[in-house]
């Protein structure tokens, strides 16, 4: 591969970032997506199973803050993850850019099933 192919695939690769997030915003911003309601992981076995085969994200701060969970709600730009480790059960608030591009596509996959 050539210096100007990896350029041009840098550059497709930025734009369907950016298309992807884009289309999330649009798509949750008046209709937020609810993955599932963590009020219920306490009494539903199976969902406390299965929280961990949700989309994820993670935060790191530069002083070694970190926080892992399951995607459970996005609305517009706004995601809350659903902690599933130390702090198992709490919340984090980020915004879209800062959540895996595969967990950003499986979203996508979310969306089109509730068209």
């Amino acid at each position: 591969m050539k210096k100007k192919q990896i350029v041009e695939l840098q550059v497709k690769a930025n734009k369907f970032y950016d298309d992807v997030i884009n289309a999330i915003k649009k798509l949750t911003a008046e209709n937020p997506l609810v993955l599932f309601d963590s009020s219920k992981i306490d009494e539903d076995d199976e969902l406390r199973d299965s929280v961990y085969e949700f989309p994820y994200g993670y935060f790191v701060s530069r002083h070694g803050f970190y926080v892992q969970g399951a995607i459970m709600k996005v609305n517009g730009n706004d995601v809350t993850l659903f902690l599933t480790g130390e702090g198992w059960g709490d919340t984090h608030e980020q915004e879209l850019s800062e959540v895996p591009y595969s967990s950003l596509v499986d979203l996508l996959t979310y969306l089109e099933e509730r068209i």
